[in-house]
């Protein structure tokens, strides 16, 4: 791998097992093949994996969801017993590193999933003819990233480190994912909010995934230099946008069956002479220029006294979750109105964070000032014809700390991983009439109240050589429980809503992973919550391995 921008470590080499275990289990495996160039200087490491993944529906259809007719048909896309995955995914990755101060990495990933070869949306047999797609099939975006066979370059990016004078400077350039903050599964109070495009595929499947796993590539450029053994700074240039990739409908973990491809519809009713009618939807409103505009710069102080790191951070950013539902008044429609997915511009994020070591614990903390940013909203319409939803002021906050495990003879050894967030709702500034304050803090997801807090916590216990060459890590991991209030910004919690997964994974001679878990989703009554629908009780088995 080539040269990393340089890790506060003091005082915490003491937590490098914990945090290589962690790594570990999340990370996939990586035996990279070293090409011998014939040179010293210049080394070439390739690396393939494979990794299989089959999926059950384990709890059956809840009528509260079935009989939504605008859920139906995420519902109905498998029933209890049936297999809601099939999927083959191979990812390959390239660096090529002269001296170790240059270089060119480049990674590509490929998919299919036989599950989803049929296009055709299922749906509730009592609702025959409602469907969110007047094809009656999956969305563009459902085909190409479910089904397949597709793929995509991942990263395609040169580095280089060199002196500016006695400043030490590392640059890349071309296509990558950069996370910045310490936020160790929250996303919607993360300094790093929407930082890089998040695949919330990936994470409606995996309760408690990390931002930076969850994070897709932008081109993008970006520098780092140390000002002194202390002090540096850091900065990148989006130079292109791309929204986050969601979780679709009519897909077996889809929200509403409508979202979030670009020709869903919403039923309305059914009337004599009219057949069903829907609210069309119309253009995506993205931002005009995506090249320009999205940027940040970080200031980071690494004290010796300290034991950690200080930083300070400014981002400008358009933002890449949308008001799913804005209305706009459109007389063609029999219903008068069309319904646009909106993506919110111009956010100011002003933000400060720490990591540090104390009592053998790894503490991490970010707090964080967005200005202008996107806030649960109605949809309208409004009388001026804007197609924005509400936007305000607020805070986040997050608190999260990572260990060893207590010693207890029930396991060798283990991580545990805790995590504490809160948002604020600091004022409403743009149309405040569409804002949806919510009447109660148990009205779900898509409303706001002044403040919530949510609480994850990640246990990882791990069975040392089980049998010859075979490790076993267990996993219980609660994500986001709303503890109260809902989030007034889009993807935050809600109280009482979480998921939640336990399982295995053998890690077979360091070259094979076997995993099995289940997976599910809490709220506080049955129906698609902030932290996915109520009734998708799964169990997934995975095989990986590296070529």
């Amino acid at each position: 791998m080539h040269k990393t921008e340089k890790a506060a470590t003091h005082g915490g080499r003491r937590l490098l097992a914990p945090m290589l275990l962690l790594g570990a289990v999340a990370s996939p495996l990586a035996h990279a093949i070293s090409i011998d160039t014939g040179n010293p200087d210049l080394q070439i490491n390739w690396t393939t994996d494979l990794r299989l993944g089959l999926g059950w529906r384990a709890e059956s259809i809840d009528s509260h969801l079935g009989d939504d007719p605008i859920n139906q048909q995420s519902d109905y896309s498998t029933h209890s017993g049936e297999m809601w995955k099939r999927r083959l995914d191979v990812l390959t990755e390239m660096d090529v590193i002269y001296k170790d101060d240059y270089g060119v990495r480049v990674s590509a990933t490929g998919w299919y999933d036989n599950a989803y070869d049929d296009h055709d949306l299922k749906g509730n047999p009592d609702l025959q003819g409602i469907s969110a797609y007047a094809d009656g099939k999956l969305s563009r975006q459902a085909q190409r990233y479910y089904n397949g066979p597709s793929g995509e370059i991942l990263d395609a990016f040169v580095f280089g480190t060199f002196n500016l004078g006695s400043i030490p400077v590392s640059v890349k350039a071309g296509q990558y994912a950069l996370i910045w903050g310490v936020s160790q599964v929250n996303g919607s109070d993360a300094i790093s909010w929407s930082q890089q495009p998040a695949n919330f595929q990936k994470g409606a499947e995996i309760p408690g995934a990390s931002p930076k796993e969850l994070a897709l590539p932008l081109p993008q450029l970006s520098f780092q230099s140390q000002l002194s053994d202390t002090v540096s700074l850091s900065g990148y240039y989006h130079l292109d946008w791309k929204p986050n990739r969601q979780s679709e409908g009519g897909t077996f973990l889809g929200g509403p069956d409508f979202l979030y491809g670009d020709d869903g519809r919403i039923f309305v009713a059914s009337a004599p002479g009219f057949g069903n009618i829907y609210i069309n939807q119309g253009n995506i409103i993205e931002p005009d220029d995506k090249q320009k505009g999205n940027l940040g710069m970080q200031l980071s102080l690494s004290p010796e006294w300290y034991g950690g790191t200080v930083g300070l951070v400014y981002r400008h950013l358009d933002e890449m979750q949308p008001w799913p539902v804005n209305f706009a008044v459109d007389p063609s429609e029999i219903t008068g109105l069309r319904f646009h997915q909106v993506y919110n511009r111009g956010v100011d994020l002003f933000g400060a964070f720490t990591n540090f070591s104390w009592q053998d614990i790894s503490w991490g903390a970010e707090v964080s000032y967005r200005r202008g940013t996107a806030l649960d909203s109605t949809g309208g319409p409004l009388p001026n014809g804007s197609l924005d939803g509400a936007t305000g002021n607020t805070w986040h906050a997050l608190l999260n700390t990572q260990a060893s495990m207590p010693v207890l003879p029930l396991y060798d050894t283990g991580v545990v991983v805790a995590e504490l967030s809160y948002t604020y709702l600091d004022k409403v500034t743009h149309n405040q009439s569409v804002y949806n304050e919510c009447a109660s803090d148990l009205d779900g997801p898509g409303c706001g109240s002044r403040d919530a807090s949510s609480f994850s916590l990640i246990l990882l216990p791990t069975w040392l050589q089980v049998l010859p060459g075979v490790d076993l890590t267990g996993s219980l991991i609660l994500a986001g429980y709303g503890l109260h209030g809902n989030s007034p910004v889009p993807t935050g919690s809600a109280e009482r809503a979480y998921a939640w997964s336990t399982g295995v994974t053998a890690d077979i001679n360091m070259r094979y992973k076997v995993g099995l878990l289940y997976s599910d989703a809490g709220d506080a009554e049955e129906r698609l919550g902030a932290m996915g629908s109520t009734d998708r009780g799964r169990i997934t088995l995975t095989f990986q391995t590296s070529l």
